[in-house]
């Protein structure tokens, strides 16, 4: 940069940092953009194409492979041991977060689901499982 133009800078600094993160905030706001970052990242990160992750998703009949719930205004998400890499199914964010959460030990979500099942009143309706279902 020249002199000039560091003077200018320096001087404009202000309003030139907030137009750039305006610009920068209504960009990766658009659609494509974030759906090109979404798939970019989840390639990047652990090696999967948005070819794979809509096979899996039609294999696992268009719902999550844990909550087994549609995708309703949610975008789906790869989820894959961390371990290995490999990549397992299409969870929704929440589902896919608590089993990072448990650091993906079926021990310790085994505890959980029974330490949950203890506290479920018998005329609850939104429950999915009855108690006998998951005797452990």
């Amino acid at each position: 940069m020249s002199e000039r133009q560091n003077r200018y800078y320096r001087r404009h600094r202000e309003k030139i940092l907030a137009r750039r993160k305006k610009y920068e905030r209504e960009y990766t706001a658009r659609p494509e953009i974030k759906k090109h970052r979404q798939n970019y990242d989840r390639v990047r990160r652990i090696g999967i194409t948005q070819e794979q992750v809509d096979a899996k998703l039609a294999e696992q009949g268009g719902v999550c492979g844990l909550c087994g719930l549609p995708f309703t205004g949610v975008a789906p998400r790869a989820d894959h041991n961390h371990v290995t890499g490999e990549f397992r199914g299409v969870l929704h964010r929440h589902c896919n977060l608590g089993l990072g959460t448990f650091n993906d030990d079926p021990i310790l979500l085994a505890k959980a689901a029974r330490y949950l099942l203890q506290f479920i009143p018998a005329e609850d309706t939104n429950v999915r499982i009855s108690k006998d279902d998951h005797k452990m």
